[in-house]
């Protein structure tokens, strides 16, 4: 949820700061449905007809899987703006997953935190529907968990990792670059001869 924010931001500040949508018309994204798959994936393997279909037990393998995927079409468009850190937040972030069985390891003083803040652990921050778990001393790469939290007046607490930070500085990059240069329509020349 929270990398969404973070895109769905850099998206907005690029607009306000005199972006034109429409340039993202002229973007070649390769193998744009892979990770539209991807997070299709993502989505039906932390709902709840996963489980009842019987293959609750395997979400973390998928939810890794669908990492890989997702690294791979970054990859694959590392020329575009911004993609090369897209790229290597997605590696941080799969990385860290596949280490620790698939879960995301959320420090224990954020969800203190967002308690504090009113959020219920499990609704977003911590466990099965988020796919965290708690860092402990088996955590694996634990300075790439999810050791952030938003301040308190943004809207979603989700804890975040420094995957998702670069993620999100990608995604600023990307919009940042591709919105403002879209190429100019074509020029109608002056019928009159030069000498007229």
């Amino acid at each position: 949820m929270i990398v969404i924010a973070f895109v769905l931001g850099a998206l907005v500040l690029a607009l306000i700061f005199g972006g034109d949508l429409r340039a993202l018309a002229d973007v070649k994204l390769r193998w744009w449905g892979l990770a539209m798959l991807a997070v299709a994936i993502q989505v039906a393997a932390f709902s709840s007809i996963w489980s009842r279909i019987g293959l609750g037990g395997l979400t973390s393998w998928i939810y890794i899987g669908s990492l890989g995927l997702l690294v791979v079409v970054a990859i694959r468009n590392w020329r575009l703006p911004g993609f090369a850190l897209l790229a290597a937040g997605l590696v941080a972030n799969a990385l860290v997953i596949a280490l620790n069985g698939g879960h995301m390891p959320v420090d224990p003083k954020l969800v203190q935190g967002a308690i504090d803040a009113g959020v219920t652990p499990g609704v977003g921050v911590i466990g099965a529907a988020a796919g965290s778990v708690l860092i402990d001393a088996s955590t694996r790469l634990s300075f790439l968990c999810d050791i952030f939290l938003p301040p308190e007046w943004f809207p979603i607490r989700n804890a975040f990792s420094p995957g998702d930070v670069l993620i999100g500085l990608g995604a600023i990059w990307f919009f940042a670059a591709t919105l403002r240069h879209r190429a100019p329509g074509p020029v109608v020349s002056d019928p009159k001869p030069p000498n007229a």
